[in-house]
C-alpha cells in the first residue's frame, strides 16, 4: 500500500506547452543548421607566472586582525548527532549529556576517540519540532550526582509539546513545557515516566520559543521565553505581566524555601480561542522569590517575571563572578542584540525597540520596569540569528578570553568575543558549513571545568550529522601588507595599473554596490604554464568553479561623485579575496583622501563622501567598508566562497589591454586555466547572464541575473531560511519565486516571493526597494538600485496572474482512477478494500489533512492540459506497510513520455 500526500500545496506553474515545445524545436533547428567553430585570437596569449598568494604577499590562512588566531576542531570526530542543542558536563563522571532538538538525551564519554552515544532519555513522541520548536534546552541540577541530595537525579527540559503529537505546521498552537525528569540511583537512564511539569504555557506559533535555563549562585532557577512568534508581536504577549509567561526572563525557587519565597499566587490565562479543551496553561512545584521585581499579594500579576520585553531569547547565562545575566536576543528584520540584566525589573524594550533602533510600536504607558537598551547590537549585514554564549572565566584561555562574552550567529556561523570593559568585539572564527537546509548553523555554546569552549552545530532539521566543535588556538597568522602599495598587485596606484600577474575580467551582471564602478582581476598560481591541478580551475558549466589554493581575486571600487558626469570618480576601496587550503578569507584596503594609497582595515567602517546630485546641488553618500567577518557573510562555504566568477557571468566578450576582444571563457581556456577544458564551440551553448540595463535580453533574464548576483549566495539550498533559489542556473519553474510563500518569520503570511501583477504582496519587490527593516540585500546597502526596481516592476506586472495554481493533488479531478487492491481514498488512508473506510492520514506519526490513500497497483490519470512545468508532491508509505513504491510519469499526448521519475520506496 502506497499513498501520496501534500504537506504543503503542490505548486504548478501554468505555461502554455505549445510555446515551450515550439521553443525547443527552434533551438534544435538552429543547432543543426548553424554550427560553427569559435576560434578568434585570445585576449591574452601567455600567462605570467605568479606564486601562490600573490607571490606570498598574503598569508595562507585567514588573519584575525589580532595577535591570536582561532579555529575549531571536531571534539568528538567519531560521533555525529541529530540536532544537538545542549552539552552538559556530568559531575565526577568524566562524561557529558547531549540534548537533541528532536527530544533525545544521549550520554557520551569525555574522550575524543569515543564511538558510543547511549540514549538515556527519549521523549521524542511528545516533542513538536516545527522550525524553531523542539527540545530547546536541557540542564542538570547543581547538586546532580551529589549523594544524599534530593536533587541528585534531576534533569530539566524545556520543550514544545502538542497534546496531539508532532502536528505539521508552524501555526498549530501548542504548549511550552518546563519539565523535570529523574534518574534513579544506580541507573544510567532517566525514567521517561518521571516527568513532572513545572510550567506549561500556551504557545500560538512555533517561532521565538526562548530556551535559556540556568541557576544562580543562590540556587534560584531562571529560564527565558519569547513572544510566541510572528512579526511585531501579533499575539500581544509582550509588555504585559498578567497574562502568560511569555517574552521574559523568569526567576523561581525550585527549593520552595518559605524563608525566602512564597507560593504561586496567579496562574496563567489562556486566550479565548484556545483549541484545547482538556489541556491548559498552569504552574506548579515552585515558589516565587520574595525579592522578585513585580509582586502583588492579590495575585494581579505573574510574579515569576524578572525582566520582560524579549523577542526570541534562545540563550542566556549568568556570569557567576559579577551576577550579571547576559541574554542573546534574536532580532526581527534589522538587529541582533546582547542585553545585560544587572538588576531585577528591567524592560528590554521589544517590540517598541529592536536593538538600538525604533521598533514598530509605541512604548506602553506606563512602561513596566526600567527601559534598558542592549549593550551591543549588530545589523543583518553581520548575521541574522544571534546565539548567546557565556562570559568566560576558565583557566585554559584566561589570558586571551577571561571576562569576555563569547557568542555566535546561527545564520553565518561566526563566533565573536565581546569585551564589556571597552565594548570591543573581535571576530574569532567561523564554523564550517555542512548540512542541508537553513537549520544547519550554530545552536549553542558550552564549557567545562577544564575551560574548553564547545560550539554545537546542527546539520539539518531532524538529520544526523550535527557536530560538537571545540574552540582552539591556531597560532599566530601574519597580517597582510599594511598598505595597498605593498601588496604587489599594482605597479602604479595613480594611475591605477595592475601588475602583469593579474588577469582582468568583467561579469555580465554585477553586484549592486551603491553606484560604485568596479574593476576586477584574478591571480591564479602558475609557473608560466597552467599545467597542474595546483595551477588550474575545475570548470563547471552550470555550477560553481573550484579554485586552487593561493588564488587571489582583486576588486577595486571607485565612487562617481557627479551624478551628471559619472566619469568623475574617487577611489574608495580595494578588496582582496584569497582561496586557502582550508577555505577562504577577505580583506579590504581603504583609500586615503588624496588617492595616493590605501590602508588595510580590520573592522568595519563608514565614511561620507560629498557628491554632486542631479541639478548641481550637493549631497552626501555614505559608504560602508566591510570587516573581515563581513566578507564571509556573503562568501560562505555553502556558496563555495567565490561568488561572481561563474560560467554565465564570464560568458561574454571582453576587450583586453592588448586591444584584442575575445570571449573571456575562451581566453581562460586558451591560457590553460581550466583543468577540464571544453571546446570553443561549446561556449555558445553555455548559460549567459545579462546586465539589468541590457535591453536585448528579456525582462526575466535581466531580473534572474540580478537575483543571482545579489541574492544567490544566501538564497540557495542549505542557505538562509527562505522559499526560493536565486541561482541563475536553476530554471525559473524550479526557483520557487512566482507564487511561492515565504517561510522566514519576517515574511507576512499573505506575501509571496513574487505575486504576479501585485507589487505590494511581492516580497522581493518590498525588500529590494527598501532601506529599512528587512531590506535586501542586507549588507552595506545605503541606496536603492532604482534601475533594477524599475525592471523588476515591469517583469512582475508582465506576469500572468493565472500562471500558477496551488492545489493538493487530492483536490484535483482525475480523468480516471484504476483501483488496485482497493479503492483510492481522498484525504484518507487506504483502509481495507472497502470504499470510504480510511482514517486520518498519518505517516510516521505525522497527520496530514490532504492527500490520497492509494492501494497497490492503482493508477490515476490527471488532465494537466500541458500546463504544468513543475509538479511537487510528498510521498509517504502507510504506517501499516513495510514497503512500497510510487512512480510519476508525465506524457505529451498519449504516447510521448516526457518525464519518468525514479521509484520512491519507503518502509
Amino acid at each position: 500500500m502506497v499513498r501520496t500526500s501534500n504537506r504543503q500545496p503542490a505548486l504548478a506553474r501554468q505555461i502554455k506547452s505549445r510555446y515551450g515545445y515550439l521553443f525547443v524545436a527552434i533551438i534544435c533547428f538552429l543547432g543543426l543548421s548553424f554550427q560553427f567553430i569559435y576560434s578568434p585570437p585570445p585576449g591574452i596569449n601567455q600567462p605570467t607566472s605568479v606564486a601562490p598568494y600573490l607571490d606570498g604577499n598574503f598569508p595562507d590562512a585567514a588573519p584575525s586582525g589580532t595577535n591570536q588566531n582561532w579555529t575549531v576542531e571536531n571534539a568528538f570526530p567519531h560521533l555525529t548527532f541529530i540536532d544537538p542543542v545542549a552539552l552538559i558536563e556530568i559531575p565526577s563522571e568524566d562524561s557529558y549529556y547531549v540534548a537533541s532538538k528532536v527530544g533525545v538525551i544521549w550520554k557520551i564519554s569525555n574522550d575524543s576517540a569515543s564511538t558510543v552515544k547511549d540514549n538515556v532519555l527519549d521523549i521524542s513522541d511528545s516533542v513538536d519540532t516545527d522550525f524553531d520548536a523542539g527540545l530547546l534546552n536541557a540542564i542538570i541540577h547543581p547538586e546532580f550526582g551529589m549523594p544524599g541530595s534530593t536533587n541528585r537525579g534531576y534533569i530539566y527540559l524545556y520543550y514544545r509539546w502538542h497534546p496531539n503529537g508532532n502536528i505539521i505546521g508552524c501555526e498549530n498552537p501548542s504548549f511550552l513545557r518546563l519539565s523535570r525528569f529523574h534518574r534513579p540511583d544506580g541507573q544510567e537512564d532517566f525514567d521517561p515516566n518521571s516527568e513532572f511539569v513545572l510550567i506549561q504555557t500556551y504557545d500560538d506559533h512555533c517561532w521565538h520559543n526562548g530556551g535559556a535555563m540556568f541557576f544562580d549562585n543562590a540556587g534560584y532557577f531562571y529560564y527565558t521565553a519569547g513572544d510566541a512568534g510572528g512579526i511585531n508581536d501579533p499575539y500581544n504577549t509582550t509588555q504585559q505581566i498578567d497574562n502568560r509567561l511569555m517574552s521574559g526572563l523568569f526567576r523561581i525557587d525550585l527549593e520552595m524555601d518559605a524563608n525566602r519565597s512564597h507560593a504561586i499566587r496567579r496562574q496563567q490565562i489562556d486566550p479565548s480561542n484556545s483549541p484545547f479543551l482538556n489541556d491548559a496553561s498552569f504552574s506548579q512545584g515552585y515558589f516565587i522569590p520574595n525579592d522578585n521585581p513585580w509582586l502583588n499579594v492579590n495575585g494581579s500579576v505573574l510574579e515569576e517575571y524578572y525582566a520582560l520585553g524579549l523577542r526570541s531569547p534562545h540563550r542566556a547565562m549568568i556570569d557567576t563572578v559579577t551576577g550579571e545575566i547576559w541574554i542573546g536576543d534574536v532580532g526581527q528584520g534589522s538587529r541582533e542584540e546582547i542585553s545585560i540584566v544587572d538588576q531585577p525589573g528591567l524592560n528590554l524594550q521589544w517590540p517598541y525597540r529592536e536593538g538600538s533602533i525604533q521598533g514598530n510600536s509605541s512604548p506602553p504607558a506606563p512602561v513596566h520596569g526600567r527601559s534598558t537598551p542592549p549593550v551591543y547590537d549588530y545589523t543583518h549585514a553581520d548575521g541574522n540569528s544571534i546565539i548567546g554564549g557565556f562570559v568566560y572565566h576558565g583557566m585554559k584561555y584566561q589570558g586571551e578570553l577571561d571576562g569576555k562574552y563569547i557568542f555566535g550567529d546561527h545564520g553565518v556561523r561566526n563566533i565573536w568575543s565581546y569585551n564589556p570593559t571597552n565594548g570591543e568585539v573581535i571576530f574569532l572564527t567561523n564554523v564550517p558549513a555542512t548540512g542541508i537546509g537553513d537549520k544547519n548553523g550554530i545552536s549553542s555554546f558550552a564549557t567545562n571545568v577544564a575551560g574548553d569552549i564547545f560550539v554545537l552545530k546542527l546539520f539539518g532539521t531532524a538529520l544526523d550529522g550535527g557536530i560538537i566543535y571545540r574552540l582552539k588556538e591556531d597560532g599566530s597568522v601574519p597580517e597582510p601588507p599594511q598598505f595597498l602599495s605593498e601588496t604587489g598587485a599594482f605597479s602604479s596606484l595613480n594611475p591605477l595599473t595592475p601588475d602583469t600577474t593579474l588577469v582582468p575580467y568583467e561579469v555580465n551582471a554585477p553586484l549592486w554596490s551603491d553606484r560604485a564602478i568596479k574593476q576586477r582581476w584574478i591571480a591564479i598560481p602558475n609557473d608560466g604554464t597552467h599545467d597542474s591541478p595546483q595551477e588550474q580551475i575545475t570548470f563547471s558549466a552550470n555550477s560553481t568553479w573550484q579554485f586552487p589554493s593561493g588564488t587571489v581575486m582583486v576588486k577595486h571600487f571607485a565612487l562617481p561623485i557627479d551624478y551628471e558626469n559619472p566619469s568623475v570618480t574617487v577611489p574608495i576601496e580595494t578588496r582582496f579575496f584569497i582561496i586557502t587550503s582550508e577555505g577562504a578569507y577577505g580583506v579590504t584596503y581603504k583609500w586615503n583622501d588624496q588617492g595616493t594609497d590605501a590602508e588595510l582595515l580590520v573592522n568595519s567602517q563608514s565614511k561620507n563622501y560629498q557628491v554632486s546630485l542631479p541639478g548641481g546641488t550637493m549631497g552626501v553618500q555614505t559608504w560602508n567598508f566591510p570587516s573581515r567577518s563581513d566578507c564571509m557573510t556573503c562568501h560562505t562555504a555553502n556558496a563555495d566562497f567565490v561568488l561572481g566568477i561563474k560560467t554565465w557571468q564570464l560568458n561574454a566578450d571582453y576587450t583586453y589591454p592588448s586591444m584584442q576582444t575575445d570571449n573571456q571563457l575562451n581566453t581562460w581556456r586558451h591560457l590553460g586555466i581550466f583543468g577540464n577544458a571544453f571546446e570553443p564551440e561549446d561556449i555558445s551553448t553555455f548559460l549567459q547572464a545579462a546586465d539589468i540595463s541590457d535591453t536585448l535580453a528579456t525582462l526575466e533574464t535581466r531580473v534572474r541575473s540580478y537575483l543571482d548576483s545579489n541574492c544567490a549566495h544566501c538564497h540557495q539550498p542549505n542557505g538562509v531560511a527562505s522559499a526560493f533559489d536565486a541561482r541563475f542556473s536553476t530554471p525559473l519553474p524550479s526557483q520557487n519565486i512566482i507564487w511561492s510563500g515565504g517561510i522566514s518569520p519576517n515574511t507576512p503570511t499573505d506575501h509571496y516571493m513574487v505575486k504576479p501583477r501585485d507589487l505590494d504582496e511581492s516580497e522581493i519587490w518590498v525588500r529590494d526597494k527598501s532601506l529599512s527593516t528587512g531590506a535586501m540585500p542586507p549588507l552595506a546597502k545605503n541606496l536603492v538600485d532604482t534601475a533594477y526596481i524599475s525592471i523588476l516592476e515591469q517583469w512582475i506586472n508582465s506576469l500572468n496572474t493565472e500562471s500558477c495554481s496551488e492545489m493538493p493533488v487530492s483536490d484535483q479531478t482525475w480523468l480516471s482512477a484504476i483501483n488496485g487492491q482497493g479503492p483510492v481514498e481522498i484525504n484518507r488512508s487506504v483502509g481495507s478494500e472497502q470504499p470510504n473506510d480510511g482514517q486520518t492520514i498519518k505517516i510516521n506519526g505525522r497527520t496530514f489533512s490532504s492527500g490520497l490513500g492509494v492501494h497497490a497497483h492503482s493508477e490515476i490519470t490527471y488532465a494537466t492540459n500541458g500546463d504544468y512545468a513543475l509538479f511537487q508532491s510528498y510521498v509517504g508509505v502507510d504506517d501499516e506497510c513495510n514497503s512500497g513504491s510510487v512512480k510519476f510519469e508525465v506524457y505529451k499526448g498519449r504516447h510521448a513520455c516526457l518525464s519518468e521519475s525514479t521509484h520512491y520506496r519507503g518502509g
